[in-house]
């Protein structure tokens, strides 16, 4: 059992790996991408962000208190946050961490939907 779970946690590693490392293997300075590949690199980065921002949203029940309010909160302030400072890092953790708080700590719910 133990060598089962050792070589299915190396495979997974290899893997990885590879999948990581093949693009500077195939594109590199002698063999540089085709304009097809560095328009799927711009498109596709805008495309996956806002497949992500759906995917977040799609759970929220605007019909159950908090009604949404918690995720359009971390929203708005991801919006405040970048435009303000323009840092991605700051721009994702500190609305993470405040949309943790604010649904693990029932603060609206308390606040506003306490029934």
């Amino acid at each position: 059992m133990l060598m089962h779970s050792i070589l299915i946690i190396l495979v997974i590693i290899l893997t990885t790996y590879f999948t990581r490392i093949w693009p500077f293997m195939v594109f590199n300075a002698k063999n540089p991408p085709n304009d097809f590949v560095r328009y799927l690199g711009r498109a596709l980065s805008c495309s996956v962000i806002g497949m992500l921002v759906v995917y977040c949203f799609k759970d929220i029940q605007i019909l159950k208190p908090p009604y949404g309010i918690n995720e359009i909160i971390a929203f708005l302030s991801v919006i405040l946050l970048h435009r303000i400072f323009k840092a991605f890092v700051l721009s994702i953790t500190l609305p993470t961490i405040l949309y943790m708080v604010l649904v693990q700590s029932h603060a609206l719910e308390k606040a506003f939907f306490n029934s």
